[in-house]
């Protein structure tokens, strides 16, 4: 098999070297990691599972896609399984983004109901119509509508994952909250397989395989991306997936409101410029990503924005309680380590410098 793919790329121009290149790359990666979230990470979980499962369903069809691209007499076999692939991509990325951002119970119980469909009706209809996923002349009538049925497909499960992810994108417009790790993730893959869904619906045959390649360049870099800036801690996909069905119920978000408040309102932890999330969780007896979880899913916001403000309700009192201290000297008191960060920041929740809000709060006194 080696020799003839070895002789196959010899045959191939230069330009044509390289796709092949880039699209085998692409397939390779993707089905490496389908199998190494599926059998070698630590602490699997459902969405472990889902996220493999779409990965191998992208290597597969990017494969098929590179082949069929090379070679329209490509047996038909391998050509269904490449629609088979194709029409599982939708129906495993919204079980995996369910999964990671839902209690994952109800999703163990139905996902069959997702994905059945997509493995038996490929084959039935290769099974009562022969000829459908025949190339040899060009793609037939009856393939263009199963295409054209996929595709449509993708776009519902796409939308239904844009639904479930509509928090994290109104997060992306507004300056005031910010994503988490798992939500920056989230909409990242999702932008990578919309871009996955429209390459092959605005490019012709010359450029059959845009899709595919697009999303495994942009694949490719979050992962790396990912892998750096989680180096130093103990995965973030394992922690993601050990962790992503265990939400905080309300009794215990009560239990860590009160205490998180009463440390920083009677602690002043806010007043350390050089404080860090593990600090206030080894305060609260708590792991860091719990706490990271309670302040963006149960509060709405990031640490550094929990943290400020304290900061500037502390500072708006030094303001208005004693005029002999300067705007800098209330900044460093309050935790800010500058004096541009003090004034950035409280313009950015007042909307007011902080001589203004002095000047405009003690005229009103």
């Amino acid at each position: 098999m080696a020799c003839v793919i070895c002789i196959f790329i010899i045959g191939l121009d230069t330009q044509n070297q390289i796709l092949f290149f880039f699209g085998a790359l692409g397939a390779f990666n993707a089905l490496f990691l389908g199998i190494y979230f599926a059998f070698l990470i630590k602490h699997r979980a459902n969405a472990n599972y889902f996220l493999a499962a779409l990965l191998l369903a992208i290597g597969v069809k990017i494969v098929t896609s590179v082949f069929l691209y090379f070679d329209w007499g490509l047996s038909e076999i391998i050509v269904e399984i490449g629609f088979s692939a194709n029409a599982l991509i939708g129906p495993f990325f919204y079980l995996y983004v369910k999964c990671s951002i839902k209690d994952n119970t109800n999703t163990k119980a139905y996902w069959w109901v997702h994905i059945i469909p997509a493995v038996v009706s490929i084959p039935i209809i290769g099974l009562l119509y022969p000829l459908t996923f025949s190339y040899v002349n060009g793609p037939t009538l009856l393939s263009q509508y199963v295409v054209a049925f996929i595709y449509f497909q993708w776009f519902v499960y796409l939308a239904l994952s844009a639904v479930l992810l509509k928090k994290s994108f109104g997060k992306v417009f507004q300056s005031k909250f910010k994503l988490n790790d798992e939500e920056t993730w989230l909409v990242s893959l999702f932008l990578g397989i919309v871009v996955f869904w429209i390459g092959p619906i605005v490019t012709s045959r010359t450029t059959y395989m845009v899709g595919a390649l697009s999303f495994s360049i942009i694949f490719y870099g979050l992962l790396i991306l990912w892998i750096f800036k989680f180096r130093r801690t103990s995965g973030f996909f394992e922690r993601h997936l050990k962790y992503a069905s265990k939400k905080i119920d309300a009794s215990e978000e009560q239990i860590l409101t009160t205490k998180l408040y009463s440390l920083f309102k009677e602690g002043e932890l806010f007043r350390n410029p050089n404080l860090k999330i593990a600090d206030v969780a080894d305060k609260l007896q708590i792991p860091p990503y719990l706490l990271s979880q309670f302040l963006n899913d149960n509060l709405g916001k990031s640490f550094a924005i929990f943290i400020n403000e304290h900061r500037i309700e502390a500072a708006k009192k030094k303001l208005l309680s004693n005029n002999n201290f300067t705007l800098e000297t209330i900044g460093y008191d309050c935790g800010f380590n500058s004096k541009s960060t003090f004034f950035s920041t409280f313009k950015k929740l007042t909307g007011l410098t902080p001589s203004n809000y002095r000047e405009q709060h003690s005229t009103i006194e």
